[in-house]
C-alpha cells in the first residue's frame, strides 16, 4: 500500500508564495469572512431574544443564551473526529465547496424561521450550521499549512483570525441592529424578511471565492472511516499523548472554555446591566473583536517566518488582568469597552502560536484528524464554559459582570502549566525540528 506523505512542505503542484500574491490564501479568507460572518449574524439575533429581557427569553430563563450555544457546540463536538477523517482522505476544495452549499440551503431555512416568527425553526438552523461548519474547520485550518507552506505559517494565521474577527465585527454589528428591527416587542413594524435576506446574501457572497481554492491531492487517500466519535478522539489522543500538540490542544480548548464559553455569554447581558440597547450592545462584542484581530495579526507581524510560542504565555497573564478588572470596574460604558480591548488584544496574542502548532507539528496525512480532535476538544471545553456561565448566573444567581470572576480565576489557573511546562516545551520541540530541517534539507 503507498504510503502517505510524511513531510511538511505544501502540495508541489502549488508552489509556496508571498501571502500577498497567493490567490489561494485570498479566497480561504473571503470564505472563512463570510462564514464567521454568517455564524455570528444567525447565533446573535437568536442570542439576543434569549437574553434578559428578550422576545425569546422565557424558553430557558436567565441565561438562557448558554443554551443556545451550547447546542450549536454539539455538532463540534460529535462530527470533528469525522470532519477530520474527511480532511485527510479528500481534497480539501471539494470539502470547502459542499460546504458553502449547505450554507446557502441552511440559510434559506433560517430565513422561513424569521419570516413566521418560530423559534424552534430558527434554532434548528442554528444546530444544522454547527454541523457544516464543524466540516468546514479542520479543512479549512489543514489547508492553511499547504497553501501557504511553514515559511509563512505565523502570519496565515495572523491575517486569518484578523479577517475573522473583522466578520464578527460585521456580524455582530449586523445582529444588534437587525435585532432591533426585528422583534416584535421592540420595532414598530417588524422586518420579518431582513434576518434571512441577509443571511443568503452572505452565504451567497461564500461561496463565490470556492473558485480561488487550489485543488490539492488527498493526503491520505487510502484511510478508513471510523464513525465512531469517541473511538476516533480516543485514538488521536493516544497518538498524540506525550507530544506538544496534545498539550497545544489542551491550552487551545481552555481558552474557548474561558473565553468563548463564559466571557462572551457576558455581553449581551451588558444590554440590561448598562440600560443600552441591543445595538450598543454590539458594539461592545465589535470592540472586542476588533481586539482580538489586532493581537493576532500583531503576533502574527511579529512572528515573521517562525512560530513564538511565548506570546500565548504573555496573552494568558493580560487576560487574566483585564478579566479582574472587568469584574470590579463601575459599570461605565467607556471604561468597559476600554478593558474588552484589552482583553481582546491579549486574547490574539495567546491564540496565534497554538493554532499555528496545531498546524505545523502533526504529519501531513494526521493533520485533518489532529484538528478534528482538537475543534472536538475546544467546543467541548466551550459547552463546559457555557454550562458554568449557567450555573453562575442561573443557579448561582451572580450578577453578569462578577462571572469575569470566575474567567479570571480559570485562566490563573491556565497560566500555571504553560509557565512551568508547555511554552518551554513548544520552544524546545520548534528548536529541534529547525535543527533537524536545517541538517536535512
Amino acid at each position: 500500500m503507498q504510503q502517505p506523505d510524511s513531510n511538511n512542505t505544501p502540495d508541489p503542484h502549488y508552489p509556496q508564495q508571498s501571502l500577498l500574491r497567493n490567490r489561494g490564501f485570498h479566497g480561504l479568507n473571503l470564505i472563512q469572512f463570510c462564514g464567521a460572518a454568517n455564524d455570528n449574524v444567525l447565533k446573535q439575533v437568536i442570542v439576543y431574544g434569549m437574553a434578559a429581557g428578550g422576545l425569546w427569553s422565557s424558553y430557558f430563563g436567565d441565561g438562557g443564551q448558554a443554551i443556545a450555544s451550547i447546542l450549536f457546540n454539539l455538532p463540534f463536538i460529535l462530527l470533528s473526529g469525522l470532519a477530520g477523517q474527511f480532511s485527510d482522505r479528500y481534497d480539501k476544495r471539494t470539502i470547502i465547496y459542499w460546504v458553502k452549499v449547505s450554507e446557502i440551503i441552511l440559510a434559506l431555512l433560517a430565513t422561513l424561521g424569521f419570516f413566521f416568527f418560530q423559534f424552534w425553526i430558527c434554532l434548528t438552523a442554528l444546530v444544522l450550521l454547527g454541523c457544516q461548519s464543524a466540516f468546514f474547520g479542520p479543512a479549512k485550518y489543514g489547508i492553511i499549512p499547504e497553501i501557504s507552506g511553514s515559511r509563512y505559517i505565523s502570519r496565515a494565521n495572523g491575517m486569518l483570525n484578523m479577517t475573522t474577527n473583522i466578520a464578527i465585527i460585521l456580524g455582530t454589528a449586523a445582529a444588534g441592529y437587525l435585532a432591533d428591527h426585528y422583534f416584535p416587542d421592540k420595532a414598530v413594524n417588524p422586518l420579518t424578511w431582513l434576518p434571512g435576506t441577509v443571511l443568503v446574501v452572505i452565504a451567497f457572497c461564500g461561496f463565490l471565492p470556492v473558485a480561488y481554492i487550489p485543488y490539492m491531492k488527498a493526503r491520505n487517500p487510502t484511510l478508513r472511516f471510523t464513525f465512531n466519535p469517541v473511538a476516533d478522539y480516543w485514538k488521536s489522543i493516544r497518538e498524540t499523548a506525550g507530544t506538544p500538540i496534545l498539550a497545544a490542544a489542551g491550552a487551545w480548548s481552555a481558552f474557548y472554555m474561558i473565553a468563548g464559553g463564559i466571557a462572551f455569554l457576558i455581553l449581551p447581558d451588558y444590554g440590561e446591566v448598562l440600560g443600552i440597547s441591543n445595538t450598543k450592545t454590539a458594539y461592545l462584542l465589535a470592540i472586542l473583536a476588533i481586539s482580538v484581530g489586532s493581537g493576532c495579526a500583531l503576533v502574527g507581524f511579529l512572528s515573521g517566518s517562525t512560530i513564538k510560542p511565548g506570546y500565548t504565555l504573555l496573552g494568558s497573564c493580560g487576560m487574566v488582568t483585564f478579566f479582574i478588572l472587568l469584574a470590579i470596574i463601575p459599570t461605565s460604558y467607556p471604561l468597559v469597552a476600554v478593558c474588552l480591548a484589552g482583553a481582546g488584544l491579549m486574547a490574539g496574542c495567546f491564540l496565534v502560536p497554538l493554532q499555528s502548532l496545531l498546524q505545523a507539528l502533526p504529519e501531513p496525512h494526521q493533520r485533518g484528524r489532529t484538528l478534528g480532535m482538537a475543534n472536538a476538544m475546544s467546543f467541548l471545553a466551550l459547552t463546559v464554559g457555557n454550562f458554568i456561565f449557567y450555573i453562575c448566573r442561573n443557579v448561582l444567581g451572580m450578577p453578569s459582570q462578577q462571572v469575569f470572576f470566575v474567567c479570571a480565576g480559570l485562566m490563573t489557573l491556565m497560566w500555571i502549566p504553560l509557565w512551568i511546562r508547555w511554552v518551554p516545551w513548544f520552544e524546545r520541540t520548534l528548536r529541534e525540528r529547525n535543527t533537524l530541517e536545517t541538517s536535512n534539507p
